[in-house]
C-alpha cells in the first residue's frame, strides 16, 4: 500500500480520454429516467438561474441546498449561450449530459488511481486493467454516473478524496492530505451526509497517526475555508444568509419530514440497495468482504455506513453511491486474488458471465425501463402546436424546462403540474392527516377534476367567472394507469388521444405503470 500517489509512470494520460469517449456514448445512449432529483434539484435551478424561467421547488425557497450543484451546470448553460452561441431546445438539453459524462470520467479514472495505489504494488497492469474492466462494465455506473444527480458527484468526489487519502497513517504527504481534505469537504458540501465518510477515516487517522495533532488541525482549516465559500456562494445565490446544513439536519431529523417521501425497513440495504449496487459483482464482493472481515479499514468502512444508513427511516439505494467504489475494491480483490478452492480458469467464466448479466442490465434500464417520460419531453420541446400542458401524473414523474426550454409556456396557467409539498411547520397531528395535491389527487381523480378544473367544454368565458386551480390545457399528459379514469371523463369533449409513448413493463408506483399517453384538444 502506497503512502502517496504517483501514478504518472502508471497510468498513461491516455486512459482518461478513453474512459471520457466511454462515458459519453453511455450519456448519449441513455434515454430514461431513474428520480426526479436528477432534474429538479440541480438543472432546474440552473436553468432558472440563467435563463430566468422555470419552477423551483420547495427546497430552494427554504434554503434546504445549497447552490454549489447547479452552479456547476449553470456555468456551463450560460458558456453555451453566451460564448458559443449555443441556444437551441435540442442542444441545451444536451450540454449537461456532456459535462456530466466529464465527472463520471473523472471518477472511473481515480477509481484505477485507487486501485492500483492499494493493490498494485506486485502486479500493477493486472490491476489497472481489472479495475477499468471493473469500473465500466458496473451497470449501476453506467445508469447513474452519467446523471445529474448531486449523489453521482459526490460518489466522484469521494473517489478522487479517497485516491489521495493517507492510508499509512505513519506516512502522510502533507500536500496530498490537504487535496484529499478540500476534494472532501466539497463532497460534504454537495451532500452533507458524506461526512460519515470522512468522519470514520479521519478519527482513524487521528488515533493511528504520530502526527495527530497536525493532521487534526489541517483538517479544521480546510474544513473552515471550504465552507466559508461555500456559505459566500449560497449567500450570492439566496440574497441571504442560509446554511443548508442546519437546515438539512432540522427537516431530517427535527421534523423528520424525509419520512414523507417513504420508509423502508432496516434491511431495505442488505438485501435490495447492495444488490442491486453490485449486480453481477454481488457474489465476488460478498466473499471478499466476507475474507477481510474486521482487519479491513474499507470492510469496516463499508459496515459503518451501511449500519448507519440502515438505521434511518427514508431510504434511497442511490444513498450508497458513495461507498460503491469501495465495495467494487473488493470485487477487484476477489478476483485478483481467488480462494483456493475456486480454479482460477473457474472464477474468469464466472466473472464474464455475470459482467454480460451487468451489461444487459445496463443497456435495458438505459434505453426502454421509464424512456416515455423523457420521449414525451422531446415532442413536447418540438411540437409548435403545444400552447399548453398539463401532467396529472404524480409529482415530478417528468423533467421540466431544463428539458422543455420554451419561454412561451411561462404565461400564467401554461404549464402546471400536480405538486406534492411536504407539510412543514405543521404539528404531529396535521402531519399525519396531511395530503398533498398529488395524493389528493389520485384519492379521487374524478372528483378532484370536478373541483379543481372548469366544467369541460366551458368557454374561456365561462371560465374566467370564477377561479380554478387548474385550466384544461391544449396537451393534457398522464401514464397509461389513470386511462380507465380519464378517458371516460373526457368523453364527448374535444380531447383525443394524439400521442402514446412507450414507459415501462412494470414499476414499483402502480400510478406510473404503462405508456405515457398525450390527450390534444
Amino acid at each position: 500500500m502506497s503512502s502517496s500517489v504517483s501514478f504518472s509512470n502508471v497510468i498513461p494520460p491516455t486512459l482518461f480520454f478513453g474512459f471520457v469517449v466511454f462515458r459519453l456514448c453511455n450519456s448519449f445512449l441513455t434515454r430514461t429516467f431513474f428520480q426526479p432529483d436528477e432534474y429538479w434539484q440541480s438543472l432546474e435551478p440552473a436553468h432558472n438561474l440563467v435563463y430566468g424561467y422555470g419552477y423551483l421547488t420547495w427546497e430552494w425557497r427554504e434554503g434546504l441546498r445549497s447552490a454549489a450543484h447547479p452552479l456547476i451546470f449553470a456555468a456551463f448553460y450560460w458558456l453555451a449561450s453566451n460564448v458559443f452561441g449555443v441556444s437551441s431546445p435540442d442542444a441545451i438539453v444536451w450540454v449537461p449530459k456532456i459535462v456530466q459524462a466529464v465527472i463520471a470520467a473523472i471518477g472511473d479514472f481515480y477509481f484505477c488511481v485507487l486501485a492500483v495505489r492499494l493493490y498494485g504494488k506486485d502486479h500493477t497492469k493486472d490491476v489497472l486493467w481489472w479495475a477499468g474492466f471493473i469500473t465500466v462494465g458496473s451497470a449501476f455506473n453506467f445508469y447513474v454516473s452519467i446523471r445529474t444527480f448531486s449523489n453521482s458527484l459526490e460518489m466522484v468526489l469521494t473517489t478522487v478524496g479517497l485516491a489521495y487519502w493517507p492510508w499509512n497513517p505513519k506516512l502522510i504527504n502533507w500536500k496530498q492530505y490537504t487535496l484529499a481534505l478540500l476534494i472532501a469537504s466539497a463532497s460534504c458540501v454537495f451532500r452533507p451526509a458524506n461526512a460519515l465518510i470522512w468522519l470514520f477515516l479521519g478519527l482513524s487517522l487521528l488515533v493511528r497517526s504520530p502526527n495527530r495533532v497536525k493532521a487534526a488541525f489541517l483538517a479544521l482549516a480546510v474544513v473552515g475555508a471550504v465552507f466559508s465559500i461555500n456559505f459566500g456562494i449560497d449567500y450570492l445565490y439566496y440574497g441571504r444568509p442560509v446554511f443548508p446544513i442546519i437546515k438539512f439536519l432540522e427537516f431530517n431529523l427535527l421534523q423528520s419530514l424525509s419520512h414523507f417521501y417513504g420508509t423502508s425497513p432496516w434491511h431495505y440495504y442488505l438485501f435490495q440497495g447492495i444488490p442491486l449496487l453490485l449486480i453481477g459483482y454481488l457474489p465476488f464482493t460478498v466473499i471478499e468482504l466476507t475474507r477481510s472481515g474486521f482487519r479491513s479499514q474499507i470492510t469496516n468502512l463499508i459496515l459503518f455506513i451501511v449500519v448507519v444508513y440502515s438505521s434511518l427511516r427514508h431510504k434511497e439505494f442511490r444513498f450508497l453511491y458513495p461507498i460503491l467504489p469501495l465495495l467494487h475494491l473488493k470485487t477487484l480483490s476477489a478476483f485478483l486474488y481467488p480462494l483456493p478452492q475456486l480454479a482460477k480458469y473457474a472464477t474468469k467464466t464466472v466473472f464474464f458471465s455475470l459482467y454480460v448479466l451487468n451489461i444487459i442490465v445496463a443497456v435495458f434500464f438505459n434505453t426502454y425501463h421509464q424512456r416515455g417520460v423523457i420521449d414525451v419531453m422531446e415532442y413536447l420541446r418540438n411540437n409548435d402546436h403545444v400552447k399548453s400542458v398539463g401532467f396529472l401524473m404524480p409529482c415530478h414523474s417528468t423533467p421540466w424546462q431544463s428539458h422543455l426550454h420554451r419561454p412561451d409556456l411561462e404565461q400564467p396557467n401554461a404549464l402546471w403540474f400536480l405538486t406534492c409539498e411536504p407539510p412543514i411547520n405543521m404539528s404531529k397531528e396535521e402531519r399525519e392527516a396531511y395530503l398533498d395535491v398529488s395524493d389528493q389527487f389520485y384519492e379521487n381523480p374524478t372528483e378532484f377534476m370536478s373541483v379543481h378544473f372548469p366544467p369541460l367544454n366551458s368557454t374561456d368565458e365561462d371560465q374566467s367567472e370564477k377561479t380554478y386551480t387548474y385550466t384544461w390545457p391544449s396537451h393534457l399528459v398522464f401514464f397509461e394507469a389513470l386511462e380507465p379514469t380519464i378517458k371516460p371523463y373526457l368523453k364527448s369533449t374535444k380531447y383525443y388521444e394524439c400521442s402514446r409513448f412507450f414507459n415501462s413493463y412494470f414499476h414499483e408506483d402502480s400510478r406510473r405503470v404503462g405508456d405515457v399517453i398525450v390527450y390534444c384538444k
